[in-house]
């Protein structure tokens, strides 16, 4: 169901610190991701600037179902992301306003937001 400057309190983060990302596209590979997403309208990722990732998913009926408890930082070319109980390491690309993402539990790319 997404980070260059050390100032911003996690370690890594620059260029996606304090950046939003709404999901344009993204293919689940396990059956835990595929039920997470299933019923999404719309998913909305930020990465905030004291290292903390938020995920947001809006489902068909209206509610929102919200993920803040997860951090991040970055290695290289890899997005790690923590939360108490795992780590997962995402890969991903930045071209312009368009962020590709590639793991082995799903493949997505995402569309910066800029609030109007």
């Amino acid at each position: 169901m997404t980070i260059s400057g050390v100032t911003c309190g996690c370690s890594g983060g620059g260029s996606l610190v304090n950046t939003s990302w709404t999901v344009t596209q993204i293919q689940a590979k396990t059956d835990e991701d595929k039920a997470a997403i299933a019923g999404a309208k719309s998913i909305f990722v930020e990465f905030l600037g004291d290292g903390r990732l938020r995920t947001s998913v809006k489902r068909a009926d209206g509610t929102i179902d919200r993920e803040d408890q997860e951090s991040y930082s970055l290695d290289g070319s890899t997005i790690v992301i923590r939360h108490p109980g795992y780590e997962r390491r995402v890969n991903y690309t930045l071209s312009g306003d368009i962020m590709t993402v590639s793991s082995d539990r799903y493949d997505a790319k995402l569309e910066r937001y800029i609030a109007p």
